[in-house]
């Protein structure tokens, strides 16, 4: 999923919020599919491909995740995913210093000793 700001993370955001708004269409076009858009194999490929943390989010969306309809979940996933797209179009209009912050950040916490300090 590459680093905050990147346009490699952006089209990955952006293509699995194109897919999940494609298997809605799908569903809502064609309602025999419903079972198939709405459902564990649905939601576990997503799942696989996103980053921990994001999973994290969506589950924090979801009141009950365990006992929640699939079609609950997969609306969660859509609605994290559309916070993701957000947030990733802010940050890829600030790449670099995103990349700079980083880098100073890191070097920053590198030189601090096990206490904390310098």
């Amino acid at each position: 999923w590459s680093s905050t700001g990147s346009h490699e993370r952006l089209g990955l955001v952006a293509r699995t919020c194109e897919f999940l708004r494609e298997a809605e269409q799908l569903a809502s076009d064609y309602k025999e599919m419903e079972g198939t858009v709405y459902s564990k194999g649905t939601i576990d490929a997503v799942i696989q491909v996103i980053p921990p943390i994001i999973s994290d989010k969506i589950w924090e969306l979801t009141q009950d995740s365990v006992r929640s309809e699939w079609r609950e979940i997969f609306e969660c996933i859509k609605t994290q995913m559309d916070v993701e797209h957000r947030k990733t179009v802010n940050a890829s209009k600030h790449a670099k210093a995103i990349k700079e912050n980083t880098a100073s950040y890191n070097a920053f916490v590198n030189n601090l000793d096990e206490k904390g300090k310098f």
